[in-house]
């Protein structure tokens, strides 16, 4: 009995579909690396949570910090380190890390995941950007 090939056409649809689907996956997966600062409340709400401003000093002075954050600078050459103190080195402890709209607490998420970090997110838009947590009208404290 012979073997029924697939037309050309087929095999393009399949590796098409596969690349799609691919991709989403890829897509879904980063979505899940990012929250808006809305859900970052309820993230914190879970037991030993932890939220990590990675700004720099002049930018804590200038316009505060969210109430729970702690400050732990991604300009710190020990970063790293400093949230292995933080967290008593628990990989599994969920974090949040906030900048000033998003960027460099994306950096600071793909430095903590590749230390091996299994529960970090980036706050979207962080203290500054459209709809971070200035705009939210969140809780603030005075840095000095």
């Amino acid at each position: 009995m012979p073997i029924k090939q697939f037309p050309r056409r087929s095999a393009i649809v399949i590796g098409a579909v596969s690349v799609a689907l691919a991709l989403a996956a890829c897509s879904a997966s980063t979505s899940n690396d990012e929250i808006t600062v809305e859900k970052t409340s309820a993230f914190l709400e879970q037991t030993d949570s932890y939220l990590i401003d990675v700004r720099t000093p002049d930018e804590w002075k200038q316009t505060g910090v969210a109430s729970d954050a702690v400050m732990i600078s991604l300009q710190n050459p020990d970063f790293v380190g400093e949230v292995d103190r933080l967290t008593g080195e628990d990989h599994s402890a969920p974090i949040a890390l906030i900048c000033r709209s998003g960027a460099r607490s994306a950096r600071a998420r793909d430095q903590l995941k590749d230390a091996g970090y299994k529960n970090v997110v980036s706050v979207r838009s962080g203290m500054l950007g459209e709809n971070g947590w200035i705009e939210a009208d969140l809780p603030v404290r005075p840095v000095q």
